[in-house]
């Protein structure tokens, strides 16, 4: 998403807003910063990847639940 902005000043302002989001979340959570920055793209992957899935069942109507279909 950054990469589609093509202007590098900007790329950087919002790669440094979402570090900085990271780091600030972490230290009022008292956990470590560094940890949750280098995690920050595998959560961000997990996360499309759960909410496409979510749609793709709620399109295709193979929703499970207790073993019935919603």
């Amino acid at each position: 998403m950054i990469m589609t902005t093509l202007d590098f000043n900007l790329m950087f302002f919002m790669a440094g807003l979402i570090i900085l989001t990271r780091i600030m979340v972490s230290l009022s959570a008292k956990q470590n910063a560094l940890y949750n920055v280098i995690l920050h793209p595998l959560q961000m992957f997990n996360l499309t990847l759960i909410a496409f899935l979510a749609i793709q069942k709620h399109l295709t109507k193979t929703n499970v639940w207790k073993g019935r279909r919603i």
